[in-house]
Parts: C-alpha cells; structure tokens; sequence
C-alpha cells in the first residue's frame, strides 16, 4: 500500500515539474516578443529622431522624452480690500497685493496680469489717477516694477524722520486701551530712529495718570518690549476693577430699591430719638406702667407738656407768628403717646 502511495506521489511531481517547465517555456516565448517589439520601437524612434535633426543625434542612442513637471495647485487668498488712495494706507494695500503674486506664480506670470490685478482693486481718487496715467502711459501696463513706482510716488508718503518724532511726542493714551496705544506707538517708533531707553520714557509719558501711578511702584523693565507688557497686565487689571466696582455699585442701588428707609420709627414702633437716646424695652414698660414722661422720664406729665422738650423752648421763646421749629416731630410723638398709653 505503501508503495503505491510512493508512486502516485511521485507521479503527481512529474506533472507538476512538467505544467512548471511548458510555463517557462511561455514565459520565454513572452520576453523574446516583447524583446523583438521593443526592438522595433527603438528602431522607429532613431528614425524619426535622424529625420529631424540628422547631425546632432547619434542613430544608436535613444532619445529621451522629458516628463512635464508636477504643479500642486496654488492657494486661494482673498483679495484686499478696495484702495482709494489713502496715503497711510498704500504701503499696505502693495503688500497684500505682492502675497497674492508670490503665492499664485502662475496665475499671475505676466506684468500686465499683475498690473491689471491692482488697478481692479482700486475705487475714488485711485481709479481717477489709473484711468489718467493708462491713457498718459500706456506702457506702464506692461511693466509690473514701473506702474509700483509711479503708484508709490503718487500715493506713498509715509510719516517718517522729524514727523514721526513730533508725533511720538505728541501721542497721548486717552480714552484708548493700552492695547489699542501701543499698536500705534510701535508704528511711529518703528520710523522714528529712537533708541530703546528714549522710547520707554516717551511711551510712559504718554499713558494715562492712574497707569502712571501704578508703573511708579512696579516698573523694573529695562526695554520697550518689557515695559508695554507690564502696562497691558496692568490696564488689563485696572478695567476688571473698574466693571467690579460697576457691579457693586448696581447691586447697591437694587438694594437700596427693594428695602426702602422705614421713616423716624423703628422695628418696635417706638420713636428713632427721645431725650438724649432710644429707649429699651424695659425703661419703656417703666413709663408707661409709671405714666411717666417719654422725653425726661420724670411723672406728672407727658412729652406734649414736658417743658424739657426742644419743642417746648422753642414755642415759649419764638416770636409771634413764627412756626415752631418741632412741631411735626411733637405732634408725631405726642399721637403715639396716646397710643401707647391708653
């Protein structure tokens, strides 16, 4: 049984080896013809390259086809804003400009592409002056470097030297943050030439008193950079009070609107003043139980009658005529007297 099994095996190897041997056979047969095809390929570039330029080719080397380069798709930006001639604001709109040119190489290849890029953008005064010089200039619109400097030149007159100087000293904090200063004293330090320690004592001198005050006891920097961080911390922190202090004051008169004064009386209904101070509850019990005075405490009489009372002095020494100077008063105390004593 064995045996068999051995040579069935064995059988089944053979054709194995020989489906293994007519496969190659094929496969050379396949290399051979795509061998001969490629053959005639080269063969028929070498002619074609020979027809047309015999003398500069060699008819044994194959010409080379370059392969076109890869281009990535440039990105998209947002076109500036409209330029109607403003001159703070030239220097600007160009640069914003140039970030398209650079970054779009293609799409903008051309002078005349970036030229007429610019002058789509620009409105008023602006446009008056492109529409003049195209007619004035015509060859401005082929060359993207003339048109910029005859732009700059009209358009492009920055606050530089003694001007940015007069400006820096002028330049107060006002009612701005110190955020919202400081972006427009860094423009004018940046043209002005100034040294770091001379812009530190004109940036001081132009913040608000109550920053003044607050820098006097903590200012240690030793630059610009330092000392416009510790006034926008400290700004930053002197508002946050400011709008607590707002919120208290608005939770004061709530207060004050939902708990309204009780008049001359208090919780107890007894008089706020009799004599010389309010009385507990025990000397009160006392005077009522005693009928003694509310005012000097003494019986026999009552408060309308004491002649102890400002009231009463005032009533015997004014003149004809004249109102008494507690009369509400008395007649308030007298009215809870009977109130409380019957």
């Amino acid at each position: 049984g064995n045996v068999n099994k051995i040579k069935t095996a064995l059988s089944s190897q053979g054709q194995l080896v020989d489906q293994q041997g007519q496969a190659h056979a094929e496969l050379r047969e396949a290399v051979s013809m795509l061998a001969h095809r490629l053959d005639n390929l080269r063969s028929w570039m070498e002619q074609a390259s020979n027809r047309g330029t015999p003398s500069s080719r060699s008819p044994t080397v194959a010409t080379e086809i370059p392969s076109p380069p890869i281009v990535g798709r440039e990105p998209n930006f947002p076109h500036p804003h409209r330029y109607g001639g403003k001159p703070g604001l030239c220097k600007q709109f160009l640069h914003q400009c140039s970030l398209i040119f650079d970054q779009q190489p293609s799409a903008y290849e051309k002078d005349s592409t970036k030229v007429a890029f610019v002058m789509s953008l620009l409105t008023g005064q602006a446009a008056a002056w492109a529409v003049e010089i195209s007619n004035a200039q015509p060859g401005l619109r082929s060359s993207f470097p003339e048109f910029v400097a005859e732009f700059r030149r009209v358009f492009h007159h920055p606050v530089m030297g003694r001007e940015a100087e007069g400006r820096l000293l002028a330049i107060r904090q006002g009612k701005q943050s110190v955020a919202e200063y400081s972006i427009s004293f860094r423009i004018l330090a940046a043209r002005s030439g100034y040294g770091d320690h001379a812009l530190c004592g004109l940036f001081r001198r132009g913040l608000n008193v109550s920053l003044k005050d607050e820098l006097a006891t903590r200012d240690d920097s030793t630059n610009l950079e330092e000392l416009i961080n510790l006034a926008l911390v400290l700004d930053n922190r002197m508002r946050e009070r400011e709008q607590e202090r707002e919120r208290e004051r608005g939770d004061e008169r709530g207060n004050a609107q939902h708990h309204p004064g009780t008049g001359t009386a208090d919780a107890e209904g007894e008089p706020m003043q009799l004599g010389g101070g309010r009385l507990g509850p025990e000397e009160r019990q006392r005077r009522i139980r005693d009928q003694a005075c509310f005012y000097c405490g003494q019986p026999g009489h009552r408060v309308a009658n004491c002649s102890m009372t400002p009231a009463q002095t005032k009533l015997t020494s004014s003149p004809v005529g004249a109102s008494p100077y507690t009369f509400q008063h008395h007649t308030y105390l007298f009215s809870w007297l009977q109130e409380h004593t019957t």
